[in-house]
């Protein structure tokens, strides 16, 4: 008897598989940008977006498969083959843990697995506190009026890593926990961590891409922009959180 793929697995094994076909789409095998493959289905870049984060269930249709993958160049069975690939893959997906200084590295008690949390950590909110022109006054109770749950703030797409050197300073420092969802599109100005193929891991900020190139924003020794090729680039994932300890 064939085993069964969960509905969301499925969903998200092929979202994957068609992020990589595109990243290997184009006339030179280099990739194109998000915004190119949905202009060629006649759609906003919004929407591709939606596909390869795993938010439409309708990427499961034959149909859908089929305009999806000939806008890159590749058919249906293309997608198959690269979604048996994304299935027969670690937990983590084969992301590399190494990273160099001015880099990010994963956090070993993290796990790259895409399911919920089995733990929360849930912190007492404890009376209320208020800023005026009088100062400010904070209000005790007795007991915890309510508690906060954590990890409700993320998902299961969320990972931290630690950030090595101080190339983002201020906005970031080494030893910084950097905290970031998998499935979620940086937009201008974010942090973003920059998965690629060569060098591992980097945190900066995002700027944009084109068709060939990532551009994102570094703050130290100098402000400047440093540019990725999208053919090395596996992955851009928008910075949610900065923890320092």
């Amino acid at each position: 008897m064939t085993a069964q793929i969960a509905p969301s697995a499925a969903v998200k094994a092929t979202a994957e598989a068609l992020r990589r076909l595109r990243m290997r789409a184009g006339p030179d095998g280099r990739g194109v940008s998000q915004e190119q493959a949905a202009t060629a289905i006649g759609q906003r870049k919004q929407s591709w977006q939606a596909y390869e984060a795993g938010q439409r269930q309708v990427i499961l249709r034959s149909d859908v498969q089929d305009r999806l993958t000939r806008a890159l160049g590749f058919t249906p069975e293309d997608l198959e083959r690269e979604k048996a690939q994304v299935l027969s893959e670690p937990a983590d997906g084969g992301r590399s843990s190494d990273a160099a200084p001015d880099q990010a590295r994963p956090a070993a008690a993290t796990g790259a697995a895409r399911s919920a949390p089995t733990a929360s950590l849930q912190v007492p909110v404890w009376g209320r506190g208020r800023g005026g022109l009088r100062g400010a006054h904070i209000y005790d109770v007795t007991e915890p009026e309510r508690w906060l749950d954590l990890a409700s703030l993320y998902g299961p797409s969320s990972r931290a890593m630690q950030l090595i050197g101080d190339s983002m300073y201020p906005w970031a420092s080494s030893g910084t926990t950097i905290v970031y969802d998998l499935d979620r599109w940086p937009r201008r100005e974010q942090g973003c961590v920059v998965e690629t193929r060569s060098q591992g891991y980097y945190v900066k900020l995002f700027d944009h891409t084109d068709g060939e190139k990532l551009y994102v924003r570094e703050l130290q020794p100098e402000e400047r922009i440093v540019e990725f090729d999208l053919s090395d680039v596996v992955g851009v994932y928008a910075v949610q959180d900065r923890i320092d300890r």
